[in-house]
């Protein structure tokens, strides 16, 4: 079976599906996943817009291997001054294994083709790692405009 990043390789697109959680609250989220040049690796950007419109959340990521061929997501965001990278533990499931200041952060990503569900995980250093977003969106586009 494929590995996430190459599912996600062969369905670019734009996405939008609701969301939810204890540290967002209700929000339409919208995912747009590009293709990189290389062929091996997608971009995407994901926007989490709350009542009346309002952005709550935005970042710009890129999912890839890196040089120990494990996934790792490579990305900045609206919340955080520097960027953050993650690496995959199991199944989706994304770490910041060298995290920086107050926080301990992860991303849970699944993706089966149809539905793209998407969760921030976090907690302050030495507090248990709980999800507090959760989006599941579906492709609208697959052109991604």
């Amino acid at each position: 079976m494929a590995d996430l990043l190459e599912r996600l390789i062969a369905s670019p697109g734009l996405y939008v599906g609701s969301g939810d959680g204890v540290g967002s609250g209700e929000f339409v989220g919208r995912f747009r996943i590009t293709v990189l040049p290389s062929g091996n690796a997608v971009a995407f950007d994901y926007e989490a817009f709350g009542q009346n419109e309002a952005l709550q959340h935005a970042e710009h990521t890129v999912l890839a291997r890196d040089h120990g061929g494990r996934l790792s997501m490579f990305g900045v965001h609206s919340e955080a001054p520097v960027p953050v990278t993650l690496t995959e533990q199991t199944g989706g499931f994304f770490m910041d294994l060298e995290p920086v200041g107050a926080y301990v952060m992860a991303i849970q990503m699944g993706f089966d083709g149809g539905v793209l569900t998407y969760s921030w995980w976090w907690a302050s250093q030495g507090e248990e790692l709980i999800e507090r977003s959760r989006a599941v969106m579906r492709r609208i586009d697959p052109a991604g405009i």
